[in-house]
């Protein structure tokens, strides 16, 4: 009797049911052997597949009997393929271990969608600026990172000044009247232009400023993402129309503590591009002033030539040091960095004409910076990260006048004429002030900054790594 209900059910089933078989299986990561949630296992030939729970386990049931292409993949893992053979009503077993690749993660970056996405399915332009990809460069700062690492974004400098902040324009300027700086994010949390991280500005009645952006330590810095255009304003408001940048830090990975120093040592001058200043004495008592304070004989109407700007300048120098530590345990992991920078740079007018004789000057341009920074992330468990960020800035900068200003030193000494040199005005200067008392007024600022945040963010569990990921390797 039960054989003939068997027969009968056989003749009711469609042969196709009967001709089926499953395919399951896990994915791994091919290093730590932890389980990928959400990759995709994919039969070729069917177009038919399934995603993996969160302990990497997938199955593909109602498979046709035959041989296919079966293919596992992650964003930020290399695609891996198998070829496999379902026979009718079996099931069978086919692991994948996925390698990282440093391809995709290249290709991997955070927007304003809520998300990390891969850069070929953004209908946008979104550029990456990698730190690992400038350990070489002579990159002191913020600003310098950006500094012709990408079409389309202009760091522009000030005055030139030492430590004087730079503009940033993406795309260039878009408004006559409204600021042209991007906005800046800095680990997914905006920082403001009055009084926080604003790029730099140019001091109309006095010297340069420092950029805020530069306060932060460059060797702290993983990545850089500048998102372009018309899309930053749809995704982060109008206020984004001049571009988005996003600055992400650096963050410790499970394994030993591992140490890094870097020492930099440099030179600065500036070029003789100034012309030279020349005149003439109209008389001999002229003639005669010119001869004591240029220490030559000098005659009427004899053309004289010399130069007060390069007079001003020196040969500068630069140093600093960084030392960084990472590591960590799959429950906390760290990242530490100190560095000291000093740079006295190529203006001093420490062996100019001096007035009275022998009295020195208080300008320079000087700029000594001190910054400490500190990540720590906590995982009481698979669900929950609690991370800590501090950082530490003292800056102490000193510049001259500069810049569009008339009382600037340099100005002063375009401008000198040396018929006009005389015990009090040794460089000849026509009007306002003389170079020297030019020399005695400086731009000096000092800063002390401290900043912080904790970030309490639920998590998946073992959830992909790539380096916007919130779980460690």
């Amino acid at each position: 009797m039960r054989i003939g209900y068997a027969l009968l059910l056989a003749l009711l089933l469609p042969g196709s049911v009967l001709a089926q078989g499953t395919i399951r299986g896990r994915v791994v990561d091919a290093e730590t052997q932890d389980p990928i949630p959400g990759a995709n296992v994919v039969v070729r030939e069917l177009i038919r597949g399934a995603a993996t729970d969160i302990d990497g386990n997938y199955t593909i049931e109602r498979v046709p009997a035959g041989t296919y292409t079966l293919e596992a993949s992650f964003v930020g893992y290399r695609t891996e393929t198998r070829r496999v053979t379902v026979e009718e009503g079996a099931t069978i077993t086919v692991d994948f271990a996925l390698f990282q690749t440093a391809l995709n993660l290249q290709e991997v970056v955070v927007t304003g969608a809520g998300g990390p996405v891969e850069v070929k399915r953004l209908g946008n332009t979104i550029a990456t600026i990698n730190a690992a990809r400038l350990e070489i460069a002579p990159v002191q700062n913020l600003s310098e990172m950006l500094m012709a690492r990408e079409p389309s974004v202009a760091v522009l400098p000030s005055g030139g000044i030492t430590g004087e902040g730079a503009r940033i324009r993406i795309r260039g300027s878009a408004s006559l009247s409204q600021s042209n700086e991007p906005i800046v994010y800095i680990d997914g949390i905006r920082v403001n232009r009055d009084g926080g991280f604003g790029s730099g500005f140019v001091g109309t009645g006095g010297g340069g400023s420092p950029s805020r952006l530069d306060d932060l330590d460059p060797e702290a810095i993983e990545r850089i993402e500048i998102l372009k255009g018309a899309a930053a304003a749809t995704l982060y408001g109008t206020e984004a129309s001049n571009g988005v940048i996003q600055i992400f830090t650096k963050r410790g990975a499970v394994g030993p503590p591992r140490f890094s120093f870097r020492i930099e040592q440099g030179a600065s001058w500036y070029p003789k591009i100034y012309p030279d200043n020349t005149g003439w004495a109209w008389n001999q008592a002229v003639a005669d002033t010119m001869s004591k304070y240029f220490g030559r004989p000098i005659r009427p109407y004899e053309l004289v030539r010399t130069n007060f700007m390069h007079e001003m300048f020196e040969t500068g120098y630069h140093q600093a040091y960084s030392a960084s530590v990472s590591g960590g345990t799959p429950g906390v992991t760290y990242f530490v960095n100190l560095r000291w920078s000093d740079e006295d740079g190529p203006f001093g007018a420490k062996k100019g004409r001096w007035y009275p004789p022998g009295v020195r000057t208080r300008s320079a341009d000087i700029n000594r910076l001190a910054q400490a920074s500190a990540t720590v992330n906590i995982f009481p468990s698979d669900k929950l990260r609690l991370g800590i960020s501090t950082g530490l800035t003292r800056r102490h900068y000193e510049t001259p006048n500069n810049n569009n200003n008339i009382y600037a030193a340099f100005t002063l000494a375009q401008f000198g004429k040396p018929e006009l040199v005389r015990y009090n005005n040794q460089t000849g200067s026509p009007a306002f002030m003389t170079v020297n008392e030019g020399l005695q007024q400086t731009y000096t600022q000092d800063v002390d900054r401290f900043f912080g945040r904790s970030h309490p963010k639920k998590v998946l569990k073992k959830i992909m790594r790539h380096p916007s990921n919130t779980k460690p390797r």
